[in-house]
């Protein structure tokens, strides 16, 4: 029987850039043998540790439990059908309204993701968005994703004196190893789509690698003329100097500020600072999750321009969003022609 032993694996990573400090982030897993078991599912114990260290960074070295077993299971099962899905073109997306909080008017809308599972059927990114950025797959999906926003874009703009612009979420750990505005470069070619009906959605945390490579990708995109959005801003790791630092274009306040609004004096001050911030630094403001009258009604008193929410419509397909478009634009030009 072989004695009781520890295994662990780490994972470096390094940014090189000559005569500039170097970056280091790392993830531990362990796992702790018994006299049972061999020394090859000791260490396989111990890359399954790893992996879910690497999930959650912050919570420092992770020991192997028996319930990682079937996390790591129903990965490999999810690597795999994701693997299928992209070969056959499973993804598709659906498309919220944003709107111009005081008149009504559709300004433009963001495009979220969805897996239509043969099996279980539609699919929030959150159930497997996470295990195509580490299995390798969320470049190709992105792409493909990219290429599908800018040809409904192109669609819907191409016979409009105003253009609606569409919202993608991009991941930071991709925007991180891959080059965005090269991307973006293929799209809009292979499209024929304005990058000015794009903007690219990343999370705060993203704002935390201040470095002259990450700088420099936002200024490459925004040179193409790609709008660069602060995704739930207030709710992270965000902070002034990222709005001086970074070319972005627009913030968007999280839902969880927008939904106590009525209620929470605190989250008023917050809100109306934010929509101030933003419009001193000329950037657009679009407040989350709207439901109510009186929430949009507090947010114009604040000045703020933009809303999307379930009181402006839900996530619709294509073909739904395209005619509800048709309709409001339709309704819109009818209360025009009236009021002259």
């Amino acid at each position: 029987l072989a004695p009781a032993t520890t295994k662990s694996a780490a994972r470096i990573e390094l940014t090189e850039v000559t005569g500039a400090n170097v970056s280091l982030r790392f993830a531990i897993g362990y796992a702790i043998g018994k006299p049972w078991i061999s020394a090859i599912s000791l260490i396989r114990n111990a890359g399954t540790a790893l992996w879910a260290a690497k999930s959650d960074p912050l919570a420092g070295p992770r020991q192997f439990r028996d319930a990682d077993h079937e996390q790591a299971r129903r990965r490999v099962r999810l690597t795999r059908e994701l693997k299928m899905a992209v070969a056959n073109d499973e993804f598709g997306y659906h498309f919220q309204p944003q709107v111009d909080l005081l008149t009504g008017e559709w300004l433009g809308a963001e495009a979220l993701i969805r897996w239509n599972h043969p099996l279980f059927g539609s699919q929030l990114p959150g159930s497997f968005i996470e295990t195509a950025e580490r299995s390798g797959l969320l470049l190709d999906l992105t792409e493909r994703s990219l290429t599908t926003v800018a040809t409904f874009a192109r669609h819907i703009n191409e016979h409009r004196d105003k253009a609606l612009r569409f919202s993608v979420n991009v991941s930071s750990g991709e925007f991180l190893q891959h080059d965005m505005a090269e991307v973006l470069d293929r799209v809009l070619r292979l499209t024929g789509a304005e990058p000015g009906w794009l903007t690219l959605e990343i999370t705060e945390s993203m704002f935390l690698s201040d470095t002259p490579g990450v700088r420099d990708a936002f200024e490459r995109l925004r040179r193409i003329g790609v709008g660069l959005s602060v995704d739930d801003f207030g709710t992270g790791y965000s902070n002034l100097r990222s709005l001086e630092t970074f070319p972005v274009t627009e913030i968007k306040i999280d839902r969880t500020f927008v939904g106590e609004l009525a209620t929470n004096s605190s989250k008023r001050i917050i809100v109306r600072a934010v929509i101030d911030l933003g419009r001193a630094l000329g950037l657009t403001v679009v407040a989350e999750g709207v439901e109510t009258e009186a929430q949009r009604a507090m947010l114009c008193d604040m000045g703020c321009p933009v809303g999307q929410g379930y009181l402006f419509g839900i996530p619709a397909d294509e073909e739904t969003f395209a005619s509800t478009l048709q309709k409001s634009w339709s309704l819109s030009t009818d209360v025009t022609e009236q009021q002259r």
